[in-house]
């Protein structure tokens, strides 16, 4: 892995050199083509090295606007997201780069490093690298919101349930064993249901309980008012 990848164009190898060294000189590894050994493909070289870089840093000078290769590699350097743009000539910056800050680096004051020319670069670089060596949070969506309602004095979830949430299932209980359970209740509640309606709507059962219902009726007692005149 390498800190810094520059890309430039070969008529800016003197400047590239130049920025190379300082930002060595700050603890950085470079990587820069002059770093290609006898035998190596150029190609995969750079492809590989582009791929490793943690910041991609390109010169954008009169000759390197023009240049597919320094483009390209911009390009993935853009795409990752950590790409710096310099600026070493006054030039346009080429289409796809421009929403990008660049920083400006005239190449009068290369040689040296205590401009705020300079200063504006190794901070661009230390925000880069910075940024890409923080590691991904690997906290849920669902986990940073209970922590947040936690950390804020909200009432948060009880712990059994919020295992539920994240488990998905009951404790000690399979999903299959659930849907069994569920069409048994489902099952006892449609026999008693039907028993019900059956004793409702019976008609045998309508004389016992007429005569049920005459039993429990008293019989008025039988007095002289009202019994019927003898003849």
């Amino acid at each position: 892995m390498t800190d810094v990848f520059i890309s430039y164009d070969r008529d800016d190898r003197a400047d590239a050199a130049r920025i190379a060294q300082a930002l060595e000189r700050k603890g950085w590894s470079v990587w820069w083509d002059r770093n290609i050994l006898g035998g190596e493909t150029f190609e995969h070289t750079i492809q590989r090295a582009l791929a490793d870089a943690r910041c991609v840093l390109v010169l954008w000078s009169t000759s390197s606007v023009a240049s597919s290769w320094v483009k390209d590699e911009a390009a993935e350097g853009a795409r990752r997201g950590i790409l710096v743009p310099v600026l070493i000539d006054s030039v346009p910056i080429p289409l796809g780069f421009r929403q990008l800050h660049a920083v400006m680096l005239p190449r009068t004051t290369l040689a040296e490093e205590n401009t705020s020319d300079f200063d504006d670069l190794i901070k661009s670089v230390e925000h880069v690298l910075r940024r890409s060596a923080a590691p991904a949070s690997s906290t849920s969506p669902i986990a940073a919101v209970d922590s947040g309602r936690a950390s804020s004095g909200s009432a948060t979830l009880p712990t059994f349930v919020h295992q539920q949430r994240h488990a998905g299932a009951w404790p000690g209980v399979s999903r299959s064993s659930l849907m069994v359970i569920a069409v048994v209740a489902a099952l006892a509640l449609a026999v008693g249901w039907r028993w019900t309606m059956r004793d409702r709507t019976d008609p045998s059962s309508a004389p016992a309980v007429e005569q049920a219902a005459r039993e429990s009726v008293p019989t008025a007692p039988t007095t002289g008012a009202g019994r019927a005149p003898s003849r």
